[in-house]
């Protein structure tokens, strides 16, 4: 009976630590998924973006236009307020989000959960919590409204 149950801990153990930097649909990884994104060649997109931080303007709406591959107009969701170019590196484009996925599978983080957009491909939703034990060091985002542009 002990054996038995150790056999089935260890087998959700195996899964949990194989779910790590897989999406929650599919269970296809940041790379694979990458690959997908880079297949559609959208390099000209808006889209909006929450990022879930301790960070300034955390859970506040941010309509982000990417154009061949840079952030080149960032405006609060809310207010419609432009923000000064200085401020762009602190919104990312889909790339950026990726490679903040790519960071937490290399950092080997405690958990990490994200969706995928079925059309493009690119992450929709990400939770990430670096350490189990440490408090203000979890990231997450929520991409909404994209749209590819000419």
């Amino acid at each position: 009976m002990l054996q038995r149950k150790l056999v089935a801990f260890v087998g959700v153990l195996a899964l949990s630590l194989a779910s790590v930097g897989c999406s929650a649909g599919g269970g296809a990884t940041v790379a694979e998924q990458r690959a997908l994104w880079a297949r559609r060649n959208i390099v000209n997109y808006r889209f909006q973006l929450r990022q879930l931080c301790f960070c300034p303007d955390s859970g506040k709406p941010f309509e982000i236009r990417v154009q061949d591959g840079v952030v080149v107009e960032v405006k609060n969701g809310t207010t419609g307020e432009m923000l000064d170019p200085s401020r762009f590196t602190y919104y990312p484009t889909i790339e950026g989000l990726f490679d903040k996925l790519q960071d937490a599978v290399e950092r080997n983080a405690y958990q990490l959960q994200v969706t995928y957009d079925s059309t493009y491909g690119f992450p929709a939703s990400a939770s990430i919590d670096y350490d189990k034990r440490a408090v203000d060091e979890e990231y997450g985002f929520e991409v909404s409204a994209f749209t590819p542009l000419p």
